[in-house]
């Protein structure tokens, strides 16, 4: 069996990825195995295979020290494809732009934008090679530019290691499998596949030492081919013993002694040319070799020729790099320390003359021994670049740091606290908190005592540890840290008191951070002389207290001063810009918005804020903006559309890790689907939010609670139903979110009260539901809601009547159906059946309207028993074709049938990208389409006559 035989599987489920794009289909599939195993191989073959099917290829390469460089080694590939998708100075530009955090999803936009743009014209394959080495950003970049293109002509094949110590390209890696990612796994060769290599490699029938030795390469494929080159090259010598297998961690010693073997006639110059390319890491330039001693640019050229023509280093761009990582590896591990101490310290010179700060300290650090304060220095020169683009890779440039600093050193206190601030900033919570805790237990921190306790409270409330937040944040301030410090603490302090059912505390801490957030004082200037002053203020504090300030405001039923607290908190973002503008106040304002029925302004203040989150490229607001658009379109009835921003807001939310948020989302996908009638679907929502809450992400009392109710009053179980809400009865009406967020809340409370015989707790919501009222008079679904709850209290038709005219008015549509069907029992009750007719007519116009399949069909059902036909769910609609599609999927349809990208389509209709992808996702399933090209092509036919369905 040859070995292209031995892999036929894994070959054709990789070359699957070309015919897949060539027919308009996105495909994905990761290799992986160890090194030298073969995948690079299967990727060259591919590429081969794209290019003879005259697909755009994009191959694309991560080094070790790409993990600093932000995009570097995805925008050379952009820009090395056939023909180009970025140029040059475009490269250049984006990968400064790269490295401002502010400008992250803006690039992952555009790149996504220049990909489907190439795609129109010609399929796309997009090859990625030594996956888990990528920078976060790029990271990022695959966990959203992949699942977007998954209905474009644009394949991807992905290829990596596994590592002992996953990185965040390891993750993304596995979040695209667990996403649909085709798993391609190569395992070693056998013992038969091995024998037939020898076999055709040396010629002749291998003998049993010979088997024997090959044998213990593990299956390895390319080192057993750098065994058998040496064998043979070696004219049968004897090799000796102690050839290890191949294992996870250092190179076997079979391998490192094959490639040395082969190196061995190398001139002295390529060998000096390979030793600095080794320890650059990264491709190089034949300039910067030259400046590194590998001798002038002239003298090189033989050099890189030989290079080349042994296979060892690649020749087809303008830089240098290695065939194969392993010949880097090894000639990395054979360099005396001395000299790879040496060469690293050089590298970091010629690195910083670039501007190429980041990539410089990695070489610094790699040069440093123990007590070496340039290099610390160099570190604290390019932190908040690094911190800001690559937390995790800051994190482990700290933590090396770290170790060339002695426990005494003056600069340790501070560089623990960026440590434990870029640990927690890249997830890495556990570590954050081992070290910061470590830290805190030596009492050597001194003046940045409190920046560390703030660090662990930042951990804390990553974790969902709410508590273990508050008492790092009162460690913090009993060190009584300055101003600006103390202002961040009481902000986080009141975000936290928010979870752990202390609104006085959170009205205490946000009041306090708004004061000392605006204040202006004046710290030593940093650089500066003794006496030289600067001043410093913490905006950014005040804003994101603000925004808890009009959570709390909300909560007591005061809506009016909810907005006032919100709309102060963004005047102040966008006049101090900064930080302050990345906490993205806008969020809480259309939230109270839309509590005060005020769905236009909502809705633009949503649109303005969320198009300010993508040029700022703050991702962590993103699934908010789904989650808060989501909940607008529940309230005014747009079920379908509220369900698919919620999917939209869940899918963002599993590329960011932002798991806090999920809770949210999934309590709009269980309304949704408690309306339309899947009860299953609801509970499974239901089922996700909860286990977020079981593994303890903080949640306000709130969240979910609700929901629960509602499954439980679904499946019958009323009592169930007021067992889950009895806690937030209890603290009604001085907490009364549940009334302010779900105006239907009160009347269906009556409801269950009066059901279960419990007259007092039907007075107790009638009171609460008319204090917010009384409170809000301007907003109508409140009043509406109080009435609502007060009619069925005292079985009044006028006053169930004036509720849904109220609803009606609001422009909450669902809700009026509810008041409807208490107009109609009672009107039935009374005798009048023509006016309970109305009533439910009305009603089912509503909620046929909103696609509410379950009310529909029981409406239905209780106009039957008056004697009328009234209409069944859907009697119009239809499980799959045209018909089946709603509004805003036929307005994406046809735009993307006129050719226009998701992001045109996006920004045509106000939408995210995300939103427009789910939509389409929608249409594919109910039309049995998978890509786009076949959805144009029926679109085609559709609009010309070829199907008459009614759109």
């Amino acid at each position: 069996m040859s070995r292209r035989t031995a892999r036929r599987a894994a070959l054709d489920a990789v070359l699957a990825a070309v015919p897949s794009a060539a027919a308009g289909r996105g495909h994905a599939v990761v290799v992986s195995g160890p090194p030298g195993i073969g995948k690079t191989r299967l990727l060259s073959l591919a590429r081969e295979s794209g290019h003879e099917a005259g697909l755009t290829v994009v191959h694309g390469h991560a080094s070790e020290l790409d993990r600093v460089a932000p995009l570097s080694a995805l925008l050379h590939a952009l820009r090395r494809a056939d023909p180009p998708l970025l140029s040059g100075p475009e490269v250049t530009d984006m990968a400064e732009f790269a490295r401002d955090s502010a400008n992250r999803l803006w690039l992952i936009h555009r790149i996504g934008e220049r990909l489907e743009e190439r795609s129109a014209e010609r399929p796309v394959l997009v090859l990625f090679d030594d996956a888990q080495w990528v920078d976060e950003v790029t990271a990022y970049a695959l966990r959203v530019l992949v699942p977007s293109m998954a209905h474009n002509p644009v394949s991807w094949l992905i290829a990596c290691r596994p590592e002992t110590n996953p990185g965040p390209g390891s993750a993304t890696v596995d979040w695209l499998l667990r996403d649909g990612a085709e798993s391609v796994r190569l395992a070693p060769l056998d013992a038969t596949e091995i024998a037939q290599m020898c076999r055709e490699e040396l010629g002749v029938e291998p003998g049993p030492e010979v088997l024997s030795l090959a044998q213990r390469t593990g299956g390895n494929p390319l080192l057993l081919t750098e065994l058998l080159d040496a064998m043979r090259e070696a004219e049968g010598a004897e090799l000796g013993d102690g050839i290890a297998g191949l294992v996870s961690g250092p190179l076997p010693n079979a391998f490192v002694e094959a490639v040395s073997h082969r190196l061995r006639n190398l001139s002295p110059t390529t060998r000096r040319l390979l030793d600095i390319a080794a320890v650059f890491g990264k491709p190089i330039t034949v300039h910067d070799a030259a400046a590194l001693g590998a001798g002038s640019p002239l003298e090189l050229v033989d050099s890189v020729r030989e290079g080349v023509e042994l296979g060892i280093l690649s020749g087809d761009s303008a830089q240098l790099c290695f065939r194969q990582q392993l010949v880097r590896e090894v000639l990395y591990r054979h360099l005396p320390e001395v000299t790879r101490r040496m060469l690293h310290r050089e590298a970091a010179t010629r690195l910083n003359l670039q501007g190429r700060s980041v990539e410089a300290a990695e070489h610094l650090l790699s040069s440093a021994l123990p007590g070496d304060r340039q290099a610390v220095e160099a570190l604290l020169g390019v932190l908040t670049t690094v911190i800001a683009t690559a937390p995790n890779a800051a994190a482990d440039l700290l933590l090396r740091t770290l170790d060339l600093l002695g426990e005494h050193e003056p600069s340790r206190a501070k560089l623990t606290a960026h440590a434990v601030h870029a640990l927690t900033a890249a997830g890495r919570v556990t570590e954050a908190r081992r070290l910061g805790e470590r830290a805190v237990a030596t009492r050597m921190l001194g003046d940045f005592d409190a920046a560390v306790h703030l660090g662990l409270a930042e951990a804390a409330k990553h974790a969902g540890d709410d508590r273990g937040a508050l008492d790092h944040i009162e460690r913090a301030l009993a060190a009584e840290p300055a101003l600006p410090m103390r202002a961040r603490l009481l902000a986080l302090r009141a975000h936290a008191c928010l979870y752990v059912d202390d609104f006085d505390g959170t009205q205490a801490a946000g009041k306090e951070a708004v004061t000392l957030g605006r204040s202006v004082v004046s710290a030593p200037a940093r650089g500066g002389r003794s006496g030289d002053t600067r001043t410093e203020a913490a905006p950014d504090a005040a804003v994101f207290a603000g925004a808890a300030l009009s959570v709390v405001a909300a909560a007591a039923g005061d809506l009016d001063r909810g907005l006032e607290e919100a709309d102060v908190a963004v005047a102040l973002a966008d006049a101090e810009g900064g930080q302050a503008r990345h906490r993205h106040p806008r969020l809480w304002l259309a939230r109270v918005l839309l509590w005060s029925d005020r769905f236009a302004e909502a809705e633009a203040v949503l649109e303005v804020g969320q198009r300010e989150a993508e040029a700022l490229g703050t991702g962590w607001s993103m699934p908010l903006w789904h989650c808060y658009r989501a909940e607008l379109r529940l309230a005014v009835g747009r079920l379908d559309d509220a369900a698919t921003e919620a999917e939209a807001g869940l899918r963002v939310a599993a590329e960011l890790d932002a798991l806090a948020l999920t809770a949210s989302l999934e309590a709009v996908l269980v309304q949704a689907a408690l309306w339309r009638g899947r009860g299953s679907d609801a509970r499974a929502a239901l089922r996700r939010g909860l286990d977020q809450r079981e593994r303890g992400i903080g949640m306000l009392a709130e969240d979910l609670t609700w929901e629960q109710a509602l499954v439980a009053v679904d499946a019958g179980d009323d009592k169930t139903a007021l067992r889950v809400l009895s806690d937030l009865l209890d603290r009604l009406p001085g907490r009364a979110l549940l009334l302010v967020e779900e105006p239907t809340a009160a009347p269906r409370l009556v409801r269950l009260a009066l059901a279960e015989g419990d007259t007092d707790l039907a007075n107790r919501v009638v009171d609460a539901a008319a204090i917010v009222a009384d409170r809000n008079p301007r907003v109508r679904s409140f009043t509406a809601a109080a009435r609502h709850a007060e009619g069925l209290r005292d079985d009044a038709r006028a006053t169930l009547a004036e509720a849904a005219d109220l609803f009606d008015d609001s422009g909450r549509p669902l809700a009026a159906a509810w008041a409807l069907e208490d107009v109609a029992a009672v009107a039935a009750r009374a005798g009048d059946r023509a006016g309970a007719v109305r009533a439910l007519e009305r009603a089912q116009t509503l909620t046929a309207r909103c696609g509410a399949d379950r009310e529909t069909t029981r409406l239905h059902q209780t106009l039957r028993t008056l004697g009328e036909k009234g209409r069944s769910a859907r009697a119009t609609g239809a499980a799959t074709g045209w018909a089946a599609l709603t509004e805003s999927e036929l307005r994406v349809a046809r735009l993307v049938a006129e050719g226009l990208t998701n992001r045109a389509t996006a920004r045509s209709l106000f939408l995210s990208p995300h939103t427009v992808d789910t939509h389409l996702r929608h249409i594919y399933a109910k039309l049995g389409v998978s890509s786009r090209v076949e959805l144009v092509r029926l679109a085609l036919r559709h609009e010309g006559g070829g199907n008459h369905e009614k759109t």
